[in-house]
């Protein structure tokens, strides 16, 4: 019998699948496009990416057991702030900074055994990705679906750039997490308004989890409003409503502050300025207004407000006071004339694209300052001075919203494209942010005959986060490591990340119990959907089983084999638990039932050993091998299984 030699086994493992895989690579079988969001290159990988990785690694080769061809595509969404960040902070190039880091990160990823097809590699920091980027950008802004215009943005003083509505967090920004301040600019903007009702509608049709149609159905917040006209001093006042009976149960209305002449009528009438709720001022007055159904002069309170931090258009619940002998007659009229009167309001903004960096995708046009025009050439074509050429890059979620299409195509701009992810995986974080902006991106992509739907994910699978320890210094006022926490210092059960300096580095437990054992680990620890908090203690429960496991098939005399009747029923009904954990993706389930199947087989006197056995090991063998594909491929050709029925590949349980 071969001993259990962790070192020995993985290398061998890894010869052996590369056999494999290069066969798979090369098959004509039919692919299935399962992908994961890519990382940004902050580093160093820790335990929550190794479980984003494992589970799309476990998913395509299930289906390569199933017949199909399958593997790991992989890019780096290296663009953006915190590489620059990095690099003034460490006075180097952020290219540099940013290869230095992929490099280290690639080295990880190799230690993982996960089928990553190199070749088709992207990084949105390199020419050959940022050039089709400026080309989709130009594609938009020549269909009138990008702009250029002068606005108020949410302005980050502590990254210095501008951020899109889904970017501010409690009026935070979503990376600094500084307090985020109004600054009138120059920027580009994607219309998204135009198209918000048929996203909205869209959304309740999506196959996605439910958390995160309902994130975005929250974020995107459709309101019904109804029309009103009111009557001040001979000012006609539209007035808007959220219920169709709301402005008659009250003493007060509310206006919006750019009808400069009413504030200006009213503002005799000031009591009193009270900074309450979201607005920044209240004025109060006492006017008569005739209402636009009868002649009846009645009180009624004015809200004038202030409130550019969102737009113009922001309405709240708005009422005025009645008395009850007028009652039937709105109603009456309500029913007739209302109805055809309504606004629909949405939280959902244009997204605005320009961002004050360097280091990022550059907006590709000139502008003329005095004739306000935007073109490509040096010379503006009106006034024949010269253009000023843009310095703003573009937001790094424009990169993100169509990168897995260069996997398929050098150049997927000059394609009509048909293919579609068979299934996207990711984290909740991303419910609202990157999967908003894909929908609203692959809208306009169809629009201009790149692609041919909307939607470009057949399934979504959204994996749990990976939680662990994190320790905050009360002296320094920052995330500290847990080597040098004291006594007074906060303590939190927070998700890994690089910032919260809390991540675990995957190779130092990869080289001492070996990968097939964390990612075994990593998949019984809970479902896929579901959250885990890191305690390594418990993985030697895995790597029992994996000796277990090694030291049972290696017994076996496979030369001794018998016509004994041996009663495998048991063993039978396990196998059909297995593909049915399969389905549903329980890997916690699924191990589980591999550790009894194992037991079980164990329990049978293995000198007696038959050919519905071999079956049932060569079985077993297969199902273990998304989750520990190392030692299963080695296990594979000692029991001879790859003499009798090729490589692991050509077979399947399912």
């Amino acid at each position: 019998m071969i001993d259990y030699n962790i070192k020995t086994i993985e290398k061998k493992g890894c010869e052996i699948l590369k056999k494999y895989e290069k066969k798979i690579i090369n098959s004509n079988r039919r692919e299935f496009y399962c992908i994961s969001m890519f990382p940004y290159p902050s580093g160093k990988l820790h335990i929550g990416h190794f479980r984003n990785y494992t589970l799309n690694d476990f998913i395509c080769r299930y289906k390569i057991l199933k017949k199909n061809k399958s593997f790991v595509y992989f890019g780096w969404d290296s663009f953006g702030l915190p590489a620059e960040n990095a690099a003034i902070k460490k006075n180097t190039n952020p290219k540099k900074w940013i290869t230095s880091n992929i490099n280290y990160m690639k080295k990880q990823l190799k230690k993982m055994s996960i089928f990553i097809l190199w070749e088709k590699e992207i990084n949105t920091s390199e020419k050959e990705y940022y050039s089709i980027n400026k080309k989709i950008f130009m594609k938009f802004l020549n269909n009138k679906i990008i702009y250029r215009k002068k606005d108020w943005v949410n302005w980050d003083p502590v990254d210095k750039t501008v951020l899109a509505n889904e970017q501010v967090i409690n009026g935070r920004g979503w990376r600094s997490n500084s307090l985020i301040i109004k600054k009138k600019v120059f920027m580009y903007f994607l219309k998204v308004k135009k198209i918000v009702n048929t996203l909205y509608i869209k959304t309740f049709k999506l196959k996605w989890p439910k958390k995160v149609i309902n994130s975005q159905i929250k974020w995107i917040n459709k309101k019904k409003y109804y029309c009103f006209i009111l009557y001040l001093d001979n000012l006609k006042i539209k007035v808007y409503s959220l219920s169709i009976f709301g402005p008659f149960n009250t003493k007060e209305i509310i206006v919006p502050f750019y009808f400069k002449k009413i504030y200006n009528l009213c503002k005799k009438y000031i009591k009193k300025i009270k900074k309450k709720f979201l607005f920044k001022k209240k004025i109060y007055s006492n006017k008569k207004a005739y209402l636009f159904f009868n002649n009846k002069k009645i009180k009624y309170k004015i809200y004038f407000f202030k409130y550019n931090e969102i737009n113009k258009f922001c309405f709240f619940q708005d009422k005025i006071y009645y008395k009850n002998i007028f009652k039937k007659k709105i109603k009456k009229y309500i029913k007739i004339n209302l109805l055809k009167n309504v606004k629909n309001i949405f939280n959902l903004k244009d997204w605005s694209l320009s961002r004050q960096r360097k280091w990022g995708s550059r907006i590709p046009i000139f502008y003329c300052n005095k004739c306000k025009t935007i073109n490509k050439k040096i010379l503006c074509i009106m006034c024949k001075n010269k253009n000023i050429k843009e310095t703003d890059t573009l937001d790094t979620f424009f990169d993100s919203s169509w990168y897995f299409l260069k996997y398929f195509y050098k150049n997927p701009i000059k394609k009509f494209i048909k293919k579609k992810i068979d299934i996207y995986i990711g984290g909740t974080d991303h419910s609202i942010l990157h999967l908003l902006y894909v929908r609203i991106f692959f809208f306009y992509l169809k629009k201009i005959k790149i692609v041919n739907y909307t939607n470009p994910f057949k399934k979504l699978l959204l994996h749990g986060m990976v939680k662990n320890y994190s320790y905050f210094s009360t002296k320094y006022q920052k995330y500290i490591k847990k080597i040098k926490y004291k006594k007074n210092d906060i303590i939190k059960l927070e998700k890994m990340s690089k910032s919260k300096k809390n991540g675990i580095n995957p190779c130092k437990i990869i080289k001492k119990y070996g990968s097939d054992v964390l990612r075994m680990f990593i998949f019984f620890l809970n479902k896929p959907d579901k959250d885990i908090v890191w305690d390594d203690r418990k993985i030697l429960g895995c790597l029992r089983f994996l000796k277990k496991t090694w030291n049972l098939i290696n017994l076996v005399n496979y030369k001794n084999i018998s016509n004994v009747q041996l009663n495998i029923n048991n063993l039978h009904k396990n196998e059909k638990k297995i593909i049915e954990m399969y389905k549903k993706k329980n890997t916690n389930k699924l191990i589980s039932i591999l550790m009894i199947q194992i037991n079980k087989i164990k329990k049978l006197k293995l000198e007696t050993y038959n050919y519905k056995l071999f079956k049932i090991i060569k079985n077993f063998l297969l199902f273990l091998h998304p989750i520990c594909p190392l030692i299963t491929s080695v296990l594979w050709e000692i029991t001879g299984n790859f003499k009798f029925f090729g490589s692991i590949y050509e077979n399947n349980p399912f």
